[in-house]
């Protein structure tokens, strides 16, 4: 093998440079974001009652997701029309959906990178998933489209500075802060579109069997992955809603769950629909 972790590690840690030298890569890497991030929201409210994003009880659950060969064909079109990706429209959809919920034109998203940028990290075995930021302005007279060429340009942006190592950025953040700490986002959505990986071991049949620890990482994490026919055409979308219990009950995750899916539907059959126009996002029980 030609690097081993490591060797990655030591790498990024030169790479990035010492955060007090303004000339450093990791210092042009904050300012990017300490301007992006200015003045954000600390609390995203999706249900009446809602704790306050600073509770630490991180006791969860999860809720199955899966949604439709023809949704996902539609998402999968409206991307290519649009010179976007399935997990843009998505995000558009997301970002749509918590605006409405939270009756907030300000929704920050956490959104999980692979970070192996350079192609010697593709069969490297170690953890290299980094954390980045998706800030979006939603204006309630913007239509769909108008919304998903925001997102492509912000997803663009993020994955140009997805170096800066999170947890940094929070402490960075979180200091210059005159409220109490807590997360900088509440709400993640990670995306896969790769084919599940192979394992064998002589002659075992090994099958991946998800855990769930009773614990969620965040107050609500959509995780999705594309599914595709042996030809390689739109099979569906699954996939799983991590949540915390103190924050949300089933009812209210399944509910943002089916109006995600029902968002998706229309607005990927017109997606010159105003936003303001799209029916069944009021509050939530």
């Amino acid at each position: 093998m030609p690097i081993q972790y490591i060797d990655y590690a030591l790498w990024q840690r030169a790479y990035l440079g010492d955060p007090a030298d303004p000339d450093s890569m990791i210092a042009a890497e904050l300012r990017y974001w300490q301007k992006t991030l200015a003045d954000m929201p600390t609390h995203l409210e999706l249900s009446p009652g809602q704790p306050d994003a600073t509770s630490y009880d991180t006791r969860g659950d999860t809720l199955a997701v899966r949604w439709p060969a023809a949704l996902h064909r539609q998402i999968t079109e409206l991307a290519r029309a649009q010179h976007a990706t399935s997990f843009m429209v998505v995000q558009a959809g997301f970002t749509a959906l918590l605006s409405q919920l939270a009756v907030s034109n300000d929704i920050v998203v956490a959104i999980a990178v692979a970070g192996r940028r350079h192609p010697s990290l593709d069969e490297l075995v170690g953890v290299f998933v980094n954390t980045v930021l998706l800030r979006i302005a939603v204006a309630p007279d913007l239509d769909f489209a108008h919304l998903l060429d925001q997102v492509r340009t912000r997803s663009l942006q993020a994955l140009d500075h997805q170096d800066m190592p999170y947890g940094v950025l929070v402490d960075q953040i979180n200091a210059a802060r005159s409220s109490p700490a807590g997360p900088l986002a509440q709400v993640m959505l990670a995306w896969q579109n790769n084919k599940p990986a192979e394992l064998a071991l002589g002659e075992l049949d090994i099958t991946e069997a998800p855990v769930h620890t009773g614990a969620a990482r965040m107050n609500f994490l959509l995780s999705l992955t594309e599914q595709f026919t042996e030809s390689g055409e739109p099979a569906g979308i699954s996939g799983v809603v991590e949540y915390r219990t103190a924050m949300f009950t089933p009812t209210v995750i399944e509910a943002i769950t089916d109006r995600l899916e029902r968002l998706l539907t229309v607005v990927t059959a017109n997606p010159r629909r105003q936003l303001s126009s799209l029916p069944d996002l009021d509050r939530l029980p």
